[in-house]
Parts: structure tokens; sequence; C-alpha cells
């Protein structure tokens, strides 16, 4: 028949084989996504721990190096209250310098241990500040991926739904196996025309008696008559297409005519509003006020 489906098998074929594939590459993304997901959370596990244990060292550090900073300026102050310089030997007084040199010394060391260490800290700040940006890195990375296995998972629902595939099954009524959902209803199916054609061969036997059918003339028959109706729909076509010229054509004549009629009255109300403003400025308002008669008016005290 015309607009026979004869590869629908194979079409069938290759769209359960291009589905299937769109699956096995769907979990296969699924998976990659799930194994990056897990390394990042452990990379960020591991991340949190070296951070904690470098923050609890640099607290030992921090603590001992002011314990030590402490006694050392204790034994300096000492040293200083025990000194008098009213009776000090010179050994004595060399010694005491020297003491006083080297705690001097160590206090410097201490300064700069202090200082080293905040440097540290403010690296550990700093590599903490891009831990926190490599990790909201890859959780928009995560985000992102998950929004598109959504829309992957959305398109693919849509190209294998009801809708897009026709499916006939979806026509078939609850009430019983011969009744169809006609707002569902996507048309015949194959088998079904072959059955209608089956019964309309049937019958055109059954009308002509014994004599013989030739499919070609039936062919022949079918073409005549779907000739015949290509030819009335173009003709009534044709004739919908000029019924629509002539009405364009007489609504135009008819909004001429209109503004014609609207271009008469506009330039008669013209000539009228011309003619009643020359009365009013020749026949009304030709006695004009003189100072004189402004003039005789307050004259008095009464």
């Amino acid at each position: 028949f015309e607009g026979e489906d004869l590869s629908s098998k194979e079409r069938l074929k290759t769209q359960v084989e291009q589905q299937r594939a769109w699956l096995e590459q769907q979990m296969a993304e699924r998976k990659a996504a799930e194994n990056e997901r897990k390394s990042a959370e452990e990379a960020y596990q591991a991340a949190l721990v070296a951070r904690d244990k470098r923050a609890c060292d640099l607290d030992r550090m921090e603590q001992e190096t002011r314990r030590r900073l402490n006694e050392a300026t204790l034994r300096f102050n000492k040293a200083l209250v025990s000194h008098e310089p009213s009776s000090p030997t010179p050994d004595i007084l060399t010694k005491e310098e020297q003491e006083s040199k080297h705690r001097l010394e160590e206090m410097k060391e201490l300064e700069d241990k202090r200082a080293e260490m905040y440097n540290i800290v403010t690296c550990c700040n700093v590599a903490d500040r891009e831990t926190r940006t490599e990790e909201q890195e890859s959780k928009r990375r995560l985000e992102e991926m998950k929004e598109l296995e959504d829309k992957r998972a959305e398109m693919y629902n849509i190209v294998t739904s009801d809708m897009l595939t026709e499916n006939p099954e979806t026509c078939r009524s609850n009430l019983g196996p011969q009744r169809i959902v006609g707002y569902m209803y996507r048309g015949m199916s194959p088998e079904e025309k072959e059955e209608v054609r089956r019964h309309q061969l049937k019958q055109i036997e059954e009308k002509r008696g014994d004599k013989p059918i030739f499919t070609d003339l039936v062919f022949q028959l079918e073409r005549e008559a779907e000739a015949r109706r290509d030819a009335e729909w173009d003709s009534l076509a044709t004739g919908m297409a000029r019924h629509v010229v002539l009405k364009d054509r007489e609504l135009m004549r008819k909004q001429r005519e209109l503004n014609q009629q609207l271009f008469q009255q506009n330039k008669l109300l013209s000539k009228e509003q011309k003619s009643h403003q020359q009365y009013i400025e020749h026949v009304v308002f030709t006695n004009e006020p003189t100072p004189a008669y402004f003039a005789q008016f307050n004259t008095s005290t009464r």
C-alpha cells in the first residue's frame, strides 16, 4: 500500500539498540561520577585531618615558645634585681654582661621563632582557604554533573515516552478489548489496515459473484478515486482562495468609500468652522472697548 512502512522492523531494532547504548552510557557516566565524588570526599577528609594535625603542632610549638620566653624573661629580671651597680667588680660585671647578652640573644631567637611560627600559621590559613576553594569547586562540578545527568535522564524519558513513540497500547480501553480511548488514538496499526483491506476485497468478490478480481484493476480504481478526491480538494481550495481574494477586494473598496466619506465630512466641518469664526470676528466682536470706557469707573469715593 502507498505509505506502508516496509522497514519498520529494522527501525524498531535500531531504536532498541540505540536505547540500550544510551542506557549503558548513562550507567557508565553515573558510575564515573560516583567514583569521582568518593575520591573528592576522601581527599577532603585527608585535607581536614592534615589541617587539624598541623594546627595542633603549631599550637604546641607556640606554647613551648611562650614558656621558654617567659623563663628567659624571669631570669633576666632576676639578674637585674640582684645586680648592684655601686660595688661591682670588673669580673662580676663582665660575667653579668655576658649572661645578659646571652639572654638577649635567646630572646631575639625566640622572637624570630615566633615570627616564623606566625608566618607558618599564615601559610596554613592560605592553604586552608585554597583547600576550601578547591572543595567548593569540586562541589560545584558535582552539582553540574548531577544536573547534566538529570537532563539526560529527562531527555531519555521524553524520547522513549508513549507520546513520541506513539505506542498503540496506550489507547486500549479498560472497558473491553475492542474499545479505544479517543483522545489517545494514533491510528490503525499495519495489521488492522491489512485486515480492513482483506474485508474490502472479500466484499468486492461477493458483489461481483464468480468473476475474477485482478489486483491491478483494484489498484487502478483506487488511484482514479484518489485522483478524483485530489481534484475535488484542489477545486475546493482554488474556490476558497478566489472567494478570499474577492472578499479582500470588497473590503478594500468599502474602506476607500468610508475614507472618502470621512474626507468630505471633515471638509464640510472645516468650512462651517471657518464661517463661524468669521462671524464671531466680524459681527459679534466689532465693538471693542476703548480706554475711555475703562476710565469712567472708580472716579469717586462712592
